[in-house]
């Protein structure tokens, strides 16, 4: 992450004038732990707990500095004890952020049932692309209709609103719970993003699932609950280790798509440049910059250009190519950016089909790759999101290895491993000489 040089030059004249301030403390801190400065990080928080230990956001600080270093245990007595100290301060309105946070440490822990009484706690709310769609009244009647709080109190006939939230892989990993929520009710909403409208709707595992982008007024008066997508977990009492099998979003229907005029750019595009001779990789080496720790798990595409041999192809499935990377693409012949061919998920969806391999950070390709089965190499940073620990890792996706750092910020122990494992997929293909083109996926999907 880009430091913006302005701030800290002001947050630093801050300092010197009123060195005894523990926020300007505590802000510097969070500063330096933006731009992977650990050690500096840590020397402000511990400065600004000296000149208040009593202040809640001070523990709060350390318990954010400890999760990222992997303290799971030391994180959570730190935000225990900021809860204790914030009643009564104005810092008190931060207490259901940081049960949720206390909720990341227990699935770090491996107490999942934990994890999901405490993930109630997050900050819960509807796709803005959501209510883009819906008028002033629908939106108000949707923000007062009641939120489901026990499987007992669905029927058979029990009509349910399940709305989006939280990024976009969040949503497909988590809708798998839908398939389980059709046990108990047969009339079920899934309201979605734009973007991820046509995947699901062409998800077989959620037939008889009614998948909308926009619901109108008068079909929201006719619902009698609510429920938040990753609430679902919570309410089927699934506290057990195992997650339900992924959605299978592989479909016949994304070439009927795909055939359509709209796309014609795509398809000529895929039928020219996906090899059968060569490997084809699909690849994601960065996230939303708008997620806060994005700079913790997207990696620098300098940093794997010893991947890009020219015997193996390499496909973008970025969406924000900066300039800078656009130019390191324009360097290999077998890179292909394939941004303005992506406009949705069923796009990526397509490309991800047509890929031998897909190489991915902890984003929405992964968990896209992973409802397809395919094969997958996921690049995790040392204190990655607690859903892909080890105990879990062959519960989420069943085609995947893992590459972790074995030191923070370090990615270059996992590229290296990349790299053999890439080599080793590019020559068991060659051996085989499977027919992986456009022209075949559509004759085995059609």
């Amino acid at each position: 992450m880009s430091i913006n040089i302005n701030e800290f030059n002001s947050l630093i004249q801050r300092l010197k004038q009123d060195t005894s301030n523990h926020k300007l403390w505590i802000d510097l801190g969070f500063m330096y732990n933006n731009q992977e400065k650990t050690k500096q990080s840590l020397e402000c928080f511990n400065i600004a707990k000296d000149l208040s230990p009593l202040d809640p956001e001070c523990m709060y600080a350390l318990g954010y500095f400890n999760y990222y270093q992997g303290k799971y245990n030391d994180a959570k007595s730190n935000y225990l004890l900021s809860i204790k100290l914030a009643y009564g301060d104005p810092f008190q309105k931060n207490i259901p952020l940081i049960m949720y946070y206390i909720g990341l440490c227990e699935l770090a822990l491996g107490n999942k049932k934990d994890w999901l009484l405490m993930n109630e706690y997050r900050p819960k709310q509807a796709l803005k692309d959501f209510y883009k769609v819906c008028d002033e009244s629908t939106t108000k009647y949707i923000h007062n209709l009641k939120e489901i709080n026990s499987i007992n109190e669905i029927q058979k006939d029990t009509k349910l609103l399940v709305l989006s939230e939280q990024g976009f892989g969040d949503q497909i990993m988590y809708a798998r719970y839908l398939r389980e929520l059709k046990k108990y009710s047969k009339f079920i909403t899934f309201q979605t993003h734009s973007a991820t409208f046509n995947l699901f709707k062409n998800c077989e595992d959620l037939k008889n699932i009614s998948v909308k982008n926009k619901i109108l007024k008068k079909e929201v008066s006719t619902f009698d609950y609510k429920i938040f997508l990753l609430s679902l977990p919570s309410l089927l009492n699934d506290f057990k280790k195992k997650w339900p099998k992924p959605l299978n979003l592989s479909s016949k229907e994304f070439y009927c798509y795909l055939n359509g005029s709209q796309k014609k750019s795509l398809k000529n595009f895929l039928q020219n440049h996906v090899n059968s001779n060569k490997l084809n990789v699909g690849i994601c080496w960065k996230g939303r910059r708008e997620f806060t720790e994005n700079n913790r798990r997207s990696v620098k595409l300098g940093d794997l250009k010893k991947l890009f041999t020219k015997d193996i192809n390499f496909f973008s499935l970025q969406k924000d190519t900066s300039e800078s990377e656009k130019k390191i693409i324009s360097k290999f012949e077998n890179f292909f950016n394939l941004e303005n061919y992506i406009n949705n998920f069923t796009d990526m969806a397509i490309i991800t089909e047509l890929m031998d391999v897909i190489i991915t950070i902890c984003s929405a390709p992964a968990h896209l790759a992973g409802s397809i089965n395919k094969k997958t190499f996921l690049l995790l940073d040392k204190n990655h999101s607690p859903q892909w620990n080890e105990f879990e890792t062959n519960k989420l996706y069943y085609n995947f290895t893992i590459l972790k750092q074995k030191s923070c910020y370090s990615w270059k122990a996992p590229i290296n491993n990349l790299r053999d494992l890439i080599k080793e997929e590019s020559r068991i293909k060659l051996l085989k000489k499977p027919i992986i083109s456009y022209r075949s996926h559509q004759r085995r999907l059609a």
